[in-house]
């Protein structure tokens, strides 16, 4: 399965919605990166990344919500960043990763 991603701008909560559907691995991970860097184009919003329909994720994956993470925070922004409705697999290597601890997951 490759990996589909829908996106909606709440400007009033200035926050975007990442909703990431089937697998972030290494062959999707550029298609991510792309739709984030289009975002953080956008103006300074949050992330809120809705992982209901993710089935499998990878340390590239990884890698990319680490960068983007990064990417926020150096620019000194205190702006959401988030992951909600995780299935148990993927809460599991978050928290195996420690990320559970550094990310808000909902």
């Amino acid at each position: 399965m490759s990996l589909r991603i829908e996106t909606n701008l709440n400007e009033i909560e200035e926050l975007w919605t990442v909703k990431v559907i089937g697998e972030i691995d290494i062959e999707s991970t550029k298609k991510l990166k792309e739709e984030l860097n289009r975002i953080s184009e956008s103006g300074n919003y949050g992330l809120s990344f809705d992982c209901s329909d993710l089935e499998y994720i990878d340390s590239t994956g990884i890698g990319t919500f680490i960068f983007y993470f990064k990417r926020i925070k150096e620019k000194g922004m205190d702006a959401k960043f988030e992951f909600t409705n995780l299935r148990p697999n993927i809460y599991k290597i978050f928290r195996i990763t420690g990320l559970d601890k550094i990310f808000t997951i909902r």
